[in-house]
């Protein structure tokens, strides 16, 4: 099967920003507005699947030799280096990548894990603004060969905007480029505000444990309007086919039950 191998070196890792992660003293740096309050739990739920990765020890599924890796594993923790540290963290650490032999040779098979929802969500025009931060536009260019994994899928977006060119709440013409995919492979992982909850364990994912669980596919929404514009994003699953929805793998949970305070708690 397909193995993954770790960077480790402190330069890549930045322990001093785990570390900042993990104290709910400490001061962000960006995200100070009240809206960008909840990029703290997304910051640490990224650093948990990181974390998860580094401590995995199954030789079936994690080399320690680099030539042996089909996908190299970046600990860079980009949101909570945006979230917490400055632009000296991420020039350091990626100046650093950037070095690697390896990264040299194989730029394609780096793989990089974020859950900030700002990060790499569009062409490179919407990455501007984290320049300050350290993800300049050569930065960008330098990475997007590899994989990203991602909280969305950006392709799934523009797909939505092609089949729904106007709605109440967003201009789709106007936003279309803002969904660009940004990195040459996308791959898409779970909303990271839960696992930031230490008391959710994460667990190996394998056949039986897939097989087990209690839901395979689960999705809730509001029927009243949400914020940041994004009620018809969080209702378009159910203007797809609901025969189709209905055919997920059982048992599945999909529909309208979390009441508007809850959700937006």
């Amino acid at each position: 099967g397909r193995r993954y191998y770790v960077y480790n070196h402190v330069n890549l890792t930045l322990p001093h920003i785990r570390n900042k992660s993990r104290d709910p003293n400490a001061l962000p740096t960006w995200g100070q507005q009240k809206w960008a309050k909840r990029f703290r739990p997304y910051a640490q739920g990224e650093l948990r699947f990181y974390e998860a990765l580094e401590a995995y020890r199954g030789e079936n599924l994690r080399t320690f030799d680099i030539a042996e890796a089909d996908f190299v594993l970046v600990p860079i923790p980009l949101g909570a280096a945006i979230f917490w540290g400055d632009k000296a963290d991420l020039e350091g650490a990626f100046g650093h990548l950037f070095n690697e032999p390896y990264f040299q040779q194989h730029p394609e098979k780096h793989l990089y894990i974020t859950n900030n929802e700002r990060l790499f969500r569009g062409d490179l025009k919407s990455m501007y603004h984290f320049a300050e931060s350290g993800l300049t536009k050569h930065v960008v260019t330098k990475i997007s060969r590899g994989i990203l994994v991602k909280d969305f899928d950006a392709q799934f977006f523009r797909q939505y905007l092609m089949k729904f060119p106007k709605n109440n709440d967003w201009n789709a013409e106007e936003n279309f480029w803002h969904w660009l995919p940004s990195f040459s492979h996308h791959w898409s992982l779970g909303y990271s505000h839960e696992s930031s909850d230490p008391q959710y364990n994460l667990t190996l994912a394998t056949f039986d444990n897939w097989s087990n669980k209690e839901l395979n596919f689960f999705y809730r929404t509001t029927k009243g309007k949400s914020q940041n514009n994004s009620t018809n994003y969080r209702h378009a699953i159910f203007q797809s086919d609901m025969a189709e929805v209905d055919r997920l793998i059982q048992p599945s949970a999909v529909g309208y039950e979390v009441g508007k305070k809850r959700w937006l708690r």
